[in-house]
């Protein structure tokens, strides 16, 4: 039974991670530009032929095989944690 949502807390987080890692590697975004908005929305300045319009961000984390330095994952792991938050304990509008 708890397979299901599992998996899907896995793909969310490897998702953004991984939007996270195709902003900085094809994106040309510092690891301190990058807030938690930024990982649900698109860059503004992503020219249309570029690797970061070609792959998704788990594609990028699975299948890149990208050299991340460990201080880039650190802090890339805030805004991370901060979009997972945003999705977890959003905002929910009530008439009480």
């Amino acid at each position: 039974m708890l397979q299901i949502p599992l998996s899907l807390l896995a793909y969310v987080l490897a998702l953004f991670l991984g939007e996270g890692l195709r902003d900085i590697s094809y994106g040309g975004l510092a690891p301190e530009q990058i807030s938690y908005q930024d990982l649900f929305l698109p860059p503004h300045r992503a020219p249309v032929g570029s690797k970061w319009c070609l792959y998704s961000g788990v594609f990028v984390l699975l299948k890149q095989r990208l050299r991340i330095s460990p201080d880039t994952l650190r802090q890339l792991q805030k805004p991370v944690q901060q979009a997972f938050a945003v999705l977890l304990f959003g905002d929910v509008r009530t008439f009480v």
